[in-house]
């Protein structure tokens, strides 16, 4: 077998420098992918806020009705305030990542109880902006007192 050099291909030279070869070919371009969106940020700050639907006081009467005071806070010895923060969704209104931000240092059955009392409560109106529904955090006081 004997090889031949072809005569429009040129010596490779040690200093010489090389270059991509390009071919052209009917090849059919890849399609550039889909950005990924990320998820919804959720938003502290917004243009019209969340709202109880009939808004606050039905969400009084609502906190009124359903919380179930511990003996220590019928008894007039506890007292005071517990801030619970949770997600509005902008799709639903559902209440979601319900945590409490400040308790009371005096009465654990309060933080819980208030706790619960957020997790069962009907869907909210979404918070805006924009004029468009978005995902927004809110933080609910809710007071403990006998006098209820």
């Amino acid at each position: 077998m004997v090889l031949r050099k072809k005569s429009n291909c040129p010596e490779l030279q040690p200093d010489m420098p090389t270059r991509a070869v390009e071919r052209s070919f009917n090849a059919v371009p890849e399609p550039e992918p889909e950005p990924i969106e990320p998820p919804p940020a959720i938003l502290e700050i917004v243009e019209v806020r969340a709202e109880f639907p009939g808004g606050m006081a039905v969400l009084k009467e609502y906190l009124k009705t359903n919380l179930s005071l511990p003996e220590s806070v019928i008894s007039g010895t506890v007292y005071g305030k517990c801030y619970v923060q949770f997600v509005v969704s902008a799709e639903t209104g559902a209440i979601s990542n319900v945590t409490l931000r400040k308790g009371m240092p005096d009465c654990e059955q309060c933080d819980k109880e208030a706790i619960r009392v957020v997790k069962n409560m009907p869907n909210w109106i979404p918070a805006k902006n924009n004029g468009k529904p978005v995902d927004s955090y809110f933080n609910l006081p809710i007071v403990f007192k006998a006098d209820q």
